[in-house]
């Protein structure tokens, strides 16, 4: 049995024929799945049973944007570091774990603020 969570490339096809109304309520039916017809067909196929996605929950868009914020300050905290290793500057890397302590203490607030502590 094949995982459906595998990793693996998905490079051959399998070609099956049907009448246009089994292919367009075979399509009905994968979305009411949740799930392309291709991977419900390998669902089926493999014998796993179906498992509904949990429901997102709603996130503060103002939450998200500064979280995002945060991420592409890391992001350039890290080639920053990257370069700082390169060189070999201990000057550049105090000023780095700086950024990073303010960064920590930015989250530490966000988290704080949206568990209501």
């Amino acid at each position: 049995m094949v995982s459906l969570a595998s990793n693996k490339k998905l490079d051959t096809v399998l070609r099956v024929r049907c009448t246009g109304p089994d292919l367009i309520r075979w399509g009905h039916l994968a979305d009411a799945y949740d799930e392309t017809l291709s991977s419900m067909v390998r669902r089926l196929l493999d014998q796993v049973p179906h498992r509904p996605r949990l429901p997102l929950s709603s996130v503060n868009p103002i939450l998200l944007r500064q979280i995002a914020c945060a991420g592409n300050n890391l992001n350039q905290i890290a080639r920053a570091v990257n370069a700082a290793n390169l060189v070999g500057s201990r000057v550049q890397a105090v000023g780095i774990l700086a950024q990073l302590a303010i960064i920590e203490r930015q989250l530490g607030q966000l988290l704080k603020e949206r568990s209501g502590t």
